[in-house]
Protein backbone atom coordinates (compact mmCIF):
# COMPACT_ATOMS: atom_id res chain seq x y z
CA UNK A 1 0.00 0.00 0.00
CA UNK A 2 3.07 2.25 -0.10
CA UNK A 3 2.09 3.38 3.40
CA UNK A 4 -0.49 5.73 1.84
CA UNK A 5 -3.64 6.58 3.79
CA UNK A 6 -5.65 7.36 0.66
CA UNK A 7 -4.53 4.14 -1.07
CA UNK A 8 -5.66 2.05 1.88
CA UNK A 9 -9.06 3.77 2.02
CA UNK A 10 -9.57 3.45 -1.73
CA UNK A 11 -8.72 -0.25 -1.69
CA UNK A 12 -11.08 -1.03 1.20
CA UNK A 13 -13.94 0.89 -0.39
CA UNK A 14 -13.49 -0.80 -3.75
CA UNK A 15 -13.12 -4.25 -2.18
CA UNK A 16 -16.14 -3.99 0.10
CA UNK A 17 -18.53 -5.96 -2.10
CA UNK A 18 -15.87 -8.11 -3.78
CA UNK A 19 -13.75 -9.71 -1.06
CA UNK A 20 -14.17 -11.03 2.47
CA UNK A 21 -10.56 -10.87 3.71
CA UNK A 22 -7.73 -8.47 2.84
CA UNK A 23 -4.13 -9.28 3.76
CA UNK A 24 -2.30 -5.93 3.65
CA UNK A 25 1.44 -5.27 3.60
CA UNK A 26 2.96 -1.86 4.30
CA UNK A 27 -0.29 -0.27 5.54
CA UNK A 28 -0.56 3.39 6.38
CA UNK A 29 0.29 4.02 10.03
CA UNK A 30 0.15 7.44 11.60
CA UNK A 31 -1.54 9.98 13.87
CA UNK A 32 -5.32 9.42 14.02
CA UNK A 33 -5.87 12.16 16.61
CA UNK A 34 -4.97 13.03 20.18
CA UNK A 35 -1.44 11.81 19.64
CA UNK A 36 -2.58 8.22 19.03
CA UNK A 37 -0.68 6.25 16.41
CA UNK A 38 -2.65 3.61 14.57
CA UNK A 39 -3.83 2.49 11.16
CA UNK A 40 -7.24 3.17 9.74
CA UNK A 41 -10.50 1.32 10.02
CA UNK A 42 -11.43 1.65 6.38
CA UNK A 43 -15.17 1.98 6.69
CA UNK A 44 -18.34 0.17 7.73
CA UNK A 45 -18.35 -3.61 7.50
CA UNK A 46 -14.59 -4.09 7.92
CA UNK A 47 -12.86 -5.32 11.05
CA UNK A 48 -9.15 -4.99 11.71
CA UNK A 49 -6.59 -7.47 13.04
CA UNK A 50 -3.09 -6.24 13.85
CA UNK A 51 0.06 -8.27 14.46
CA UNK A 52 1.73 -8.38 17.84
CA UNK A 53 2.95 -4.81 18.08
CA UNK A 54 5.14 -3.85 21.00
CA UNK A 55 5.54 -0.24 22.05
CA UNK A 56 8.69 1.28 20.58
CA UNK A 57 9.02 -1.44 17.94
CA UNK A 58 8.08 0.88 15.09
CA UNK A 59 5.05 0.65 12.90
CA UNK A 60 3.72 -2.78 11.93
CA UNK A 61 4.18 -3.79 8.31
CA UNK A 62 1.08 -6.01 7.99
CA UNK A 63 -2.56 -6.01 9.00
CA UNK A 64 -5.67 -7.98 8.10
CA UNK A 65 -9.13 -6.65 7.32
CA UNK A 66 -12.10 -9.00 7.32
CA UNK A 67 -15.84 -8.82 7.04
CA UNK A 68 -18.01 -10.57 9.61
CA UNK A 69 -19.96 -13.44 8.09
CA UNK A 70 -21.84 -16.40 9.48
CA UNK A 71 -20.10 -18.97 7.31
CA UNK A 72 -16.59 -18.47 8.70
CA UNK A 73 -14.70 -17.34 11.80
CA UNK A 74 -11.37 -15.47 11.88
CA UNK A 75 -8.97 -16.22 14.74
CA UNK A 76 -5.58 -14.51 15.12
CA UNK A 77 -2.84 -17.02 15.98
CA UNK A 78 -0.44 -14.94 18.05
CA UNK A 79 0.81 -18.19 19.57
CA UNK A 80 2.41 -19.04 16.22
CA UNK A 81 3.78 -15.67 15.09
CA UNK A 82 4.91 -12.85 17.37
CA UNK A 83 6.30 -10.19 15.06
CA UNK A 84 5.29 -6.72 13.85
CA UNK A 85 6.02 -7.66 10.22
CA UNK A 86 4.08 -10.92 10.01
CA UNK A 87 0.93 -12.47 11.44
CA UNK A 88 -0.95 -15.77 11.33
CA UNK A 89 -4.72 -15.83 10.89
CA UNK A 90 -6.80 -19.00 11.12
CA UNK A 91 -9.96 -19.24 9.03
CA UNK A 92 -12.53 -21.70 10.34
CA UNK A 93 -15.53 -22.92 8.34
CA UNK A 94 -18.14 -25.51 9.18
CA UNK A 95 -17.48 -28.85 7.52
CA UNK A 96 -13.89 -27.95 6.61
CA UNK A 97 -10.43 -28.16 8.12
CA UNK A 98 -9.16 -24.81 9.43
CA UNK A 99 -6.67 -23.02 7.19
CA UNK A 100 -3.90 -20.82 8.60
CA UNK A 101 -2.89 -17.88 6.41
CA UNK A 102 0.45 -16.22 7.11
CA UNK A 103 0.54 -12.55 6.09
CA UNK A 104 4.20 -11.60 5.61
CA UNK A 105 6.11 -8.43 4.81
CA UNK A 106 9.64 -9.71 4.34
CA UNK A 107 12.03 -6.87 5.09
CA UNK A 108 15.52 -6.92 6.52
CA UNK A 109 16.98 -4.30 8.79
CA UNK A 110 19.15 -1.70 7.07
CA UNK A 111 22.09 0.43 8.10
CA UNK A 112 22.36 4.22 7.63
CA UNK A 113 23.40 3.74 4.00
CA UNK A 114 20.48 1.43 3.21
CA UNK A 115 22.57 -1.75 3.14
CA UNK A 116 20.81 -4.79 4.61
CA UNK A 117 21.91 -5.98 8.02
CA UNK A 118 20.48 -8.45 10.50
CA UNK A 119 17.85 -11.05 9.73
CA UNK A 120 14.85 -10.66 7.44
CA UNK A 121 11.26 -11.15 8.57
CA UNK A 122 11.14 -14.61 7.01
CA UNK A 123 14.36 -15.64 8.72
CA UNK A 124 13.18 -14.34 12.11
CA UNK A 125 9.67 -15.75 11.98
CA UNK A 126 10.16 -19.07 10.19
CA UNK A 127 13.79 -20.14 10.04
CA UNK A 128 14.97 -18.93 13.46
CA UNK A 129 11.77 -19.77 15.37
CA UNK A 130 12.26 -21.67 18.63
CA UNK A 131 9.08 -23.66 17.99
CA UNK A 132 7.61 -24.49 14.57
CA UNK A 133 5.46 -21.55 13.37
CA UNK A 134 3.60 -23.93 11.04
CA UNK A 135 2.15 -26.91 12.97
CA UNK A 136 2.93 -30.24 11.33
CA UNK A 137 -0.75 -31.13 10.79
CA UNK A 138 -1.90 -27.65 9.69
CA UNK A 139 -3.17 -26.53 6.31
CA UNK A 140 -1.00 -23.45 5.73
CA UNK A 141 -0.74 -20.68 3.14
CA UNK A 142 2.08 -18.11 3.14
CA UNK A 143 1.24 -14.91 1.28
CA UNK A 144 2.77 -11.45 1.15
CA UNK A 145 5.45 -9.12 -0.14
CA UNK A 146 8.61 -11.22 0.14
CA UNK A 147 11.07 -8.78 -1.48
CA UNK A 148 13.28 -11.61 -2.70
CA UNK A 149 14.44 -12.76 -6.12
CA UNK A 150 14.94 -16.44 -6.89
CA UNK A 151 14.86 -18.64 -10.04
CA UNK A 152 12.02 -20.61 -8.44
CA UNK A 153 9.62 -17.80 -9.31
CA UNK A 154 11.35 -15.53 -11.84
CA UNK A 155 13.94 -15.47 -14.58
CA UNK A 156 17.27 -14.20 -13.24
CA UNK A 157 20.62 -13.35 -14.72
CA UNK A 158 22.43 -13.26 -11.36
CA UNK A 159 22.54 -15.70 -8.48
CA UNK A 160 19.95 -15.17 -5.73
CA UNK A 161 21.20 -13.72 -2.47
CA UNK A 162 21.68 -15.92 0.59
CA UNK A 163 18.41 -14.82 2.27
CA UNK A 164 16.41 -15.83 -0.81
CA UNK A 165 18.14 -19.21 -0.99
CA UNK A 166 17.44 -19.90 2.69
CA UNK A 167 13.79 -18.97 2.23
CA UNK A 168 13.38 -21.25 -0.80
CA UNK A 169 15.13 -24.13 0.96
CA UNK A 170 12.93 -23.79 4.05
CA UNK A 171 9.76 -23.84 1.93
CA UNK A 172 10.84 -26.75 -0.25
CA UNK A 173 11.98 -28.79 2.74
CA UNK A 174 8.38 -28.58 3.99
CA UNK A 175 6.88 -29.36 0.57
CA UNK A 176 5.36 -25.93 -0.01
CA UNK A 177 4.40 -25.25 -3.62
CA UNK A 178 4.43 -21.89 -5.39
CA UNK A 179 1.00 -20.68 -6.49
CA UNK A 180 2.20 -17.85 -8.74
CA UNK A 181 2.85 -18.43 -12.41
CA UNK A 182 6.54 -18.44 -13.25
CA UNK A 183 7.96 -14.96 -13.97
CA UNK A 184 4.53 -13.30 -13.75
CA UNK A 185 5.10 -9.71 -12.53
CA UNK A 186 3.51 -8.58 -9.29
CA UNK A 187 5.17 -5.16 -9.05
CA UNK A 188 5.65 -2.22 -11.41
CA UNK A 189 7.70 0.80 -10.35
CA UNK A 190 5.78 4.07 -10.61
CA UNK A 191 9.04 5.87 -11.38
CA UNK A 192 10.54 3.62 -14.06
CA UNK A 193 7.81 1.15 -15.04
CA UNK A 194 10.22 -1.74 -14.41
CA UNK A 195 8.38 -4.88 -13.34
CA UNK A 196 9.41 -7.56 -10.87
CA UNK A 197 8.12 -10.57 -8.96
CA UNK A 198 7.92 -9.70 -5.27
CA UNK A 199 4.47 -10.77 -4.04
CA UNK A 200 4.08 -14.52 -3.68
CA UNK A 201 1.78 -17.22 -2.34
CA UNK A 202 2.85 -20.68 -1.17
CA UNK A 203 0.69 -23.65 -0.07
CA UNK A 204 1.66 -26.73 1.87
CA UNK A 205 0.21 -30.13 0.78
CA UNK A 206 -2.66 -30.01 3.29
CA UNK A 207 -3.77 -26.58 2.02
CA UNK A 208 -3.42 -27.78 -1.56
CA UNK A 209 -5.78 -30.69 -0.94
CA UNK A 210 -8.35 -28.21 0.40
CA UNK A 211 -7.99 -25.87 -2.61
CA UNK A 212 -7.19 -23.13 -0.09
CA UNK A 213 -5.96 -20.84 -2.90
CA UNK A 214 -8.52 -21.71 -5.53
CA UNK A 215 -8.72 -19.76 -8.81
CA UNK A 216 -5.54 -17.83 -7.99
CA UNK A 217 -4.72 -14.82 -10.16
CA UNK A 218 -2.63 -11.64 -10.17
CA UNK A 219 -4.78 -8.53 -10.59
CA UNK A 220 -2.86 -5.35 -11.49
CA UNK A 221 -5.96 -3.16 -11.29
CA UNK A 222 -7.28 -4.27 -7.89
CA UNK A 223 -4.87 -2.27 -5.72
CA UNK A 224 -5.44 1.19 -7.18
CA UNK A 225 -2.58 3.57 -6.29
CA UNK A 226 -0.19 0.87 -5.11
CA UNK A 227 2.75 -0.19 -7.26
CA UNK A 228 2.17 -3.80 -6.13
CA UNK A 229 -0.44 -5.97 -7.82
CA UNK A 230 -3.08 -7.82 -5.85
CA UNK A 231 -2.94 -11.58 -5.38
CA UNK A 232 -6.55 -12.74 -5.56
CA UNK A 233 -8.01 -16.16 -4.86
CA UNK A 234 -11.12 -17.91 -3.65
CA UNK A 235 -11.64 -20.37 -0.84
CA UNK A 236 -14.42 -22.87 -1.64
CA UNK A 237 -17.21 -22.77 0.95
CA UNK A 238 -17.27 -25.32 3.73
CA UNK A 239 -19.43 -28.37 3.23
CA UNK A 240 -22.12 -29.42 5.65
CA UNK A 241 -22.34 -33.09 6.71
CA UNK A 242 -25.35 -34.89 5.23
CA UNK A 243 -27.52 -36.74 7.71
CA UNK A 244 -28.59 -40.26 6.77
CA UNK A 245 -32.37 -39.88 6.65
CA UNK A 246 -32.89 -43.66 6.71
CA UNK A 247 -31.51 -43.99 10.22
CA UNK A 248 -28.13 -44.70 11.77
CA UNK A 249 -25.15 -45.71 9.66
CA UNK A 250 -22.88 -48.61 10.47
CA UNK A 251 -19.11 -48.95 10.35
CA UNK A 252 -18.94 -52.23 8.45
CA UNK A 253 -15.14 -52.16 8.48
CA UNK A 254 -15.31 -53.04 12.18
CA UNK A 255 -18.03 -55.66 11.79
CA UNK A 256 -17.35 -59.31 12.70
CA UNK A 257 -19.10 -61.52 10.15
CA UNK A 258 -19.64 -64.47 12.48
CA UNK A 259 -21.31 -62.30 15.12
CA UNK A 260 -23.58 -60.63 12.60
CA UNK A 261 -24.66 -63.93 11.01
CA UNK A 262 -25.32 -65.47 14.41
CA UNK A 263 -27.49 -62.52 15.45
CA UNK A 264 -29.35 -62.59 12.13
CA UNK A 265 -30.13 -66.31 12.45
CA UNK A 266 -31.35 -65.83 16.02
CA UNK A 267 -33.65 -62.99 14.96
CA UNK A 268 -35.06 -64.96 12.03
CA UNK A 269 -35.75 -67.90 14.35
CA UNK A 270 -37.90 -65.55 16.44
CA UNK A 271 -39.71 -63.58 13.73
CA UNK A 272 -39.24 -65.48 10.47
CA UNK A 273 -42.39 -67.59 10.31
CA UNK A 274 -43.55 -65.82 7.15
CA UNK A 275 -40.15 -66.44 5.53
CA UNK A 276 -40.23 -70.12 6.33
CA UNK A 277 -43.76 -70.30 4.92
CA UNK A 278 -42.93 -68.88 1.51
CA UNK A 279 -39.71 -70.92 1.29
CA UNK A 280 -41.80 -74.09 1.12
CA UNK A 281 -41.40 -75.44 -2.41
CA UNK A 282 -45.03 -76.53 -2.69
CA UNK A 283 -46.54 -73.31 -1.32
CA UNK A 284 -47.59 -70.50 -3.67
CA UNK A 285 -47.33 -67.21 -1.67
CA UNK A 286 -49.50 -64.21 -2.37
CA UNK A 287 -48.00 -60.84 -3.28
CA UNK A 288 -48.81 -59.53 0.20
CA UNK A 289 -47.04 -62.50 1.82
CA UNK A 290 -43.93 -61.98 -0.33
CA UNK A 291 -43.79 -58.31 0.70
CA UNK A 292 -44.24 -59.24 4.37
CA UNK A 293 -41.39 -61.77 4.08
CA UNK A 294 -39.08 -59.21 2.44
CA UNK A 295 -39.87 -56.68 5.18
CA UNK A 296 -39.28 -59.32 7.85
CA UNK A 297 -35.85 -60.16 6.42
CA UNK A 298 -34.89 -56.47 6.15
CA UNK A 299 -35.97 -55.80 9.74
CA UNK A 300 -33.93 -58.80 10.93
CA UNK A 301 -30.81 -57.53 9.16
CA UNK A 302 -31.18 -54.05 10.69
CA UNK A 303 -31.73 -55.59 14.13
CA UNK A 304 -28.62 -57.77 13.80
CA UNK A 305 -26.54 -54.83 12.60
CA UNK A 306 -27.58 -52.71 15.56
CA UNK A 307 -26.66 -55.55 17.89
CA UNK A 308 -23.25 -56.37 16.45
CA UNK A 309 -21.91 -53.53 14.21
CA UNK A 310 -20.59 -50.23 15.62
CA UNK A 311 -22.27 -47.08 14.39
CA UNK A 312 -20.18 -44.84 12.16
CA UNK A 313 -19.47 -41.47 13.75
CA UNK A 314 -19.76 -38.61 11.29
CA UNK A 315 -16.78 -36.30 11.05
CA UNK A 316 -16.99 -32.77 9.67
CA UNK A 317 -13.56 -33.38 8.12
CA UNK A 318 -14.39 -36.74 6.55
CA UNK A 319 -14.12 -37.15 2.79
CA UNK A 320 -15.42 -40.68 2.05
CA UNK A 321 -14.53 -40.43 -1.65
CA UNK A 322 -10.85 -39.63 -0.97
CA UNK A 323 -8.33 -42.42 -0.43
CA UNK A 324 -4.59 -43.01 -0.29
CA UNK A 325 -4.40 -43.76 -4.02
CA UNK A 326 -5.92 -40.37 -4.89
CA UNK A 327 -3.63 -38.69 -2.34
CA UNK A 328 -0.58 -40.23 -4.01
CA UNK A 329 -1.86 -39.24 -7.46
CA UNK A 330 -2.32 -35.62 -6.38
CA UNK A 331 1.20 -35.50 -4.93
CA UNK A 332 2.60 -36.99 -8.17
CA UNK A 333 0.71 -34.39 -10.20
CA UNK A 334 2.14 -31.58 -8.07
CA UNK A 335 5.66 -33.00 -8.45
CA UNK A 336 5.22 -33.25 -12.22
CA UNK A 337 4.02 -29.63 -12.34
CA UNK A 338 7.08 -28.50 -10.37
CA UNK A 339 9.36 -30.49 -12.71
CA UNK A 340 7.73 -28.94 -15.78
CA UNK A 341 8.16 -25.43 -14.36
CA UNK A 342 11.80 -26.25 -13.60
CA UNK A 343 12.39 -27.34 -17.20
CA UNK A 344 10.65 -24.18 -18.45
CA UNK A 345 12.87 -22.02 -16.28
CA UNK A 346 16.02 -23.89 -17.37
CA UNK A 347 15.11 -23.47 -21.04
CA UNK A 348 14.42 -19.77 -20.54
CA UNK A 349 17.74 -19.29 -18.71
CA UNK A 350 19.62 -21.17 -21.43
CA UNK A 351 18.02 -19.03 -24.14
CA UNK A 352 18.86 -15.84 -22.21
CA UNK A 353 22.51 -16.89 -21.83
CA UNK A 354 22.78 -17.59 -25.57
CA UNK A 355 21.36 -14.18 -26.43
Amino acid sequence: MNRLNEALHALAQDAHDKYDILFIQEPWWGDIGRGQLASVKPGPGWNTLLPQHKAGAGRPRVLTYYRRRRNYTIVPRYDLVDDADAMAVEVRQSGRRPIIYYNVYNQGEADADGRPRGRTTFQRVFIDAASPPVPADAAAVLVGDFNEHHPWWELMQDQPRRQAREMAEWLRDRNFTLTNGFDEPTFASHATGVTSVLDLAFCNPAAGRLDAVYNFRVDAAATGASDHFALVWESPPGSEPVTNVTGCKFNWKLAVEEQFCEALRARLDETGDIIRLIMDDVYMPTTEEAERAAQCFQDAMVWAARKTVPERIDSTFAKPWWNAELDAAKEALAAAKDALEGLTRAAAEAQASVV
